[in-house]
């Protein structure tokens, strides 16, 4: 997913409000037309109160304002109560959508601050932790696990597991037998030793715990 910088976002505002500019008075003063150019309003009033909050809600009004400009300066209609309609709507529509969008963030930062806490505990456990998924990647590993395997965490997280820290005579059957655990949905398959290689090579024997995580459709991650 393409992240844009607060420049990036200040200037497509920016194009986005001149073009409703130009539009206003292209369609009052050339088209001769009022009723179709201000749906594209919402486009600049959405992406605001995405990237902004309730900072939509003075561009709901500038937009509306337009609405307001345009056909008292330029069309020969007089306003009617449509054209109020659509500035109410401007700001409804800021104002849902800046809500939605702050309610969305303040979940992600509590799902960040319980992520990074689960996360400072498995850090200071003296075992390897890992979390791999079904696609056989690494989704999450402790610092004592990196330190054990000799890798930085960057450098683990998105790997596959088996192609980089299983032995290859014991790939192959690692990789089929985590597959069968995931059909199966076993709960657990009880503690047991395996080997892995570290970064430098060396072959290490751990004593090893898997447990199948499911999501809250019951199926494996």
């Amino acid at each position: 997913m393409i992240t844009l910088t607060e420049q990036q976002r200040v200037a497509i505002l920016v194009v986005l409000l001149a073009i409703s500019v130009f539009l206003t008075y292209f369609f009052h003063t050339v088209l001769m037309l009022g009723t179709v150019f201000s749906h594209f309003f919402y486009i600049p009033i959405i992406l605001t109160a995405l990237w902004w909050e309730k900072r939509s809600i003075p561009v709901a009004l500038f937009l509306g304002g337009l609405v307001v400009v345009g056909t008292l300066g330029f069309s020969p209609d007089p306003l009617v109560p449509n054209d109020y309609a659509r500035i109410l709507m401007f700001v409804v529509v800021a104002f849902v959508v800046a809500s939605l969008s702050e309610q969305l963030r303040g979940r992600e930062r509590e799902v960040k601050k319980q992520r990074d806490l689960a996360q400072r505990y498995l850090d200071v456990a003296g075992v390897l932790f890992v979390v791999i998924g079904s696609d056989h990647t690494i989704r999450l590993i402790n610092r004592h696990g990196c330190e054990l395997l000799g890798y930085r965490e960057e450098e683990l997280l998105g790997r596959d597991w088996f192609a980089t820290v299983v032995p290859e005579a014991l790939r192959e059957a690692r990789r089929q037998a985590f597959d069968d655990a995931i059909a199966g949905s076993d709960a657990s398959r009880g503690r047991q030793e395996n080997q892995v290689v570290t970064r430098n090579g060396d072959v290490l024997i751990l004593a090893w715990q898997d447990t199948i995580i499911t999501g809250d459709d019951g199926r494996p991650g």
